[in-house]
């Protein structure tokens, strides 16, 4: 994920992102480290993921992402990695 993400831009990324949940026995990495903005509807689809796989991993959060997190009590959905890597399975 990258840039904004809000409302207007939430169908593309959500389709993209969760057609990687696949059979909910897996781990979805999202890689987050580009996101500059985030609003309710970008909550809306990361709690979405934590309910279709068996973990979620978000990979670089930034001040953006880690405040809508903190702020919704959101963090403990999620495995949360300080620093994005070159994994082929992130969205």
């Amino acid at each position: 994920m990258w840039g904004e993400i809000d409302l207007s831009v939430l169908s593309d990324v959500e389709s993209e992102a969760l057609k990687n949940v696949g059979d909910r026995t897996g781990e979805l990495v999202i890689d987050v480290s580009r996101v500059t903005f985030m609003d309710s509807a970008g909550l809306h689809l990361l709690g979405r993921a934590a309910t279709l796989a068996r973990t979620v991993r978000l990979q670089g959060p930034t001040p953006a992402v880690r405040e809508m997190l903190d702020l919704s009590g959101m963090s403990p959905l999620f495995q949360i990695d300080q620093t994005a890597d070159q994994d082929p399975q992130r969205s």
